[in-house]
């Protein structure tokens, strides 16, 4: 009878004992603690807040685990917790560097709505937990940061070389419309007046449309009589 009382007891005796002398684990609770700080140093919780609890969750569950002895326990949620980590701080971190492009895209003035769509896309993707669409959608939001500031440039100096065109031709227009300063009225002398301030200004087109616009009218002025026109000559008294 005792023989077969100890012959049942021994199977569960055999677990107590088990459970009893199974380690603890330690390198995969420190493993797990470093990788959510290293999420929580990336800003995870700012980022990709639900990844983030997830990673907390599974820690905080591995630490009350560990503190009641179940090993076995702990370490699966503990294991849970790095892979909730590492994937937060992955996504993060992409969120990061494609919200840094945006932004310079939209401090240079060039930022665009299909830009601003591809970081939304990436931020609801990094809702759903979805790590790959995450750093797909960051990548392209990054390119296209990188090429709205591109064109932004080229078409700034584009503008830059058409302004400096426009500006290459007032110099001429202006010293045509002084050469008939006597000549002008009141109203071409202020459109003159225009003409040099935008020049200085480095208003290219406005300047040139204004002093094109004296120059034009000068041009159409009929000539002066020949008695107006004399010029005085070395030697020429004027008293006689």
């Amino acid at each position: 009878m005792a023989k077969r009382l100890l012959k049942a007891a021994c199977p569960a005796l055999l677990v107590i004992l088990a459970a009893g002398c199974a380690t603890a684990p330690t390198q995969v609770m420190s493993d797990a603690r470093q990788a959510v700080q290293a999420a929580r140093e990336a800003d995870a919780p700012w980022h990709t807040p639900a990844a983030m609890n997830s990673a907390e969750h599974d820690l905080t569950a591995a630490e009350h685990q560990l503190q009641g002895r179940d090993y076995k326990g702990a370490r699966e949620d503990a294991v849970a917790a790095k892979q909730a980590a590492v994937k937060a701080r992955n996504m993060a971190l992409a969120l990061a560097k494609a919200k840094q492009a945006v932004q310079a895209a939209d401090e240079a003035g060039a930022l665009t709505q299909v830009t601003r769509d591809w970081l939304a896309k990436a931020q609801a993707a990094a809702v759903a937990g979805d790590e790959e669409e995450v750093v797909r959608t960051t990548e392209k939001a990054q390119q296209e940061a990188a090429d709205d500031i591109r064109r932004q440039r080229e078409e700034s100096l584009r503008v830059e070389r058409e302004n400096q065109g426009w500006l290459d031709k007032v110099p001429p227009l202006l010293e045509e419309a002084r050469r008939m300063d006597a000549r002008l009225t009141p109203e071409q002398r202020d459109t003159l007046k225009s003409a040099e301030a935008a020049y200085r200004q480095q208003d290219g087109r406005n300047a040139y449309d204004l002093a094109e616009g004296v120059a034009e009218q000068v041009r159409a002025l009929p000539p002066l009589p020949r008695s107006l026109q004399y010029r005085v000559m070395a030697g020429d008294s004027l008293w006689r």
